[in-house]
């Protein structure tokens, strides 16, 4: 399980220190909570921070993206809000299609 704390000591950039489907601990959860401006907010998906790109469907911003999967968090990549609400980022990381 990766680490906040050792994530903020590497000075790494977020996508170069966590692999998508990493687990991320739930301190790493809540600082997306608390630092970054928010997205999208569910009890199983989290999307903050600035869009890292304008390439999802349509040209739709792409954000960092955590989700819950048996009550365990997992660094999902960047993802649509719409693609996180409807469920499509978590299907990629259960199913193995990020």
């Amino acid at each position: 399980m990766k680490r906040l704390i050792d994530w903020e000591g590497s000075g790494v950039p977020l996508d170069q220190f966590f692999g998508v489907g990493d687990a991320v601990d739930s301190a790493f959860a809540e600082y997306l909570l608390g630092v970054l401006p928010g997205a999208v907010f569910l009890r199983d998906a989290i999307s903050v921070g600035e869009p890292q790109d304008h390439r999802g469907e349509g040209g739709q911003p792409r954000y960092g993206t955590v989700v819950r999967i048996d009550g365990r968090w997992h660094w999902a990549g960047y993802w649509t809000a719409a693609d996180v609400r409807s469920g499509a980022a978590r299907l990629a990381l259960v199913g193995g299609g990020a």
